[in-house]
């Protein structure tokens, strides 16, 4: 009995980005089972486009430029469809994702920090801009992925330390360890830096 299959149009760079990998429905089931939504936060900033957190980093997906018909099993097409964040998520911007987390998933640091804020919290929104800072700078990123999770979508990594008040900031050695921890203030950029580097404010 023949596997029933679709056909999707694809954009043409993501087809090549994954076929330099291997065999395309090889490529991209592997890149579903080792995708964890929990790592992810979809974000919009201030001009409307969408971008990504993973691993401490930051990442837009935008797909652009020529795209053209490819036959994918329809399990697969189904597993996809699984992991869409919004009823009008496209699968080229589903694969786009995956493709993004697998990139910002090699290039994860041996530390990591743990930032957990809650909607409607003032201090929370006080710190963004030092978490943005850190995101967006290649010196803090040498030393530490910053992972930004909410407290409201439960179930995170963080959890497990019981912070209990937000904002907080763990922080974690290359064993997963955490060695400082800070409940209910506010980390300015330079401070998570130093931390990361000397393990002291």
């Amino acid at each position: 009995m023949e596997e029933k299959s679709r056909v999707q149009r694809l954009n043409c760079r993501l087809i090549d980005k994954i076929t330099e990998i291997g065999d395309f429905e090889d490529v991209v089931r592997g890149l579903i089972d080792e995708y964890d939504p929990k790592e992810v936060s979809i974000k919009r900033d201030i001009e409307g486009r969408f971008f990504m957190l993973a691993h401490g980093k930051k990442a837009v997906f935008v797909m652009c430029g020529e795209s053209k018909p490819i036959r994918i099993r329809s399990e697969t097409v189904d597993r996809l469809n699984e992991l869409r964040v919004h009823p009008d998520e496209s699968i080229n911007t589903i694969l786009s994702r995956l493709v993004v987390y697998r990139s910002l998933k090699m290039q994860k640091k041996e530390k990591i920090i743990y930032f957990t804020d809650s909607e409607g919290c003032l201090p929370c929104r006080r710190a963004k801009p030092e978490v943005d800072k850190f995101l967006n700078d290649p010196e803090c990123l040498q030393y530490a992925d910053l992972v930004v999770c909410d407290s409201a979508e439960g179930d995170h990594p963080e959890d497990r330390f019981h912070t209990g008040l937000t904002p907080s900031w763990v922080f974690l050695d290359s064993n997963g360890s955490p060695y400082y921890t800070v409940r209910g203030g506010i980390l300015q950029k330079i401070a998570m830096l130093s931390i990361c580097k000397d393990g002291l404010l």
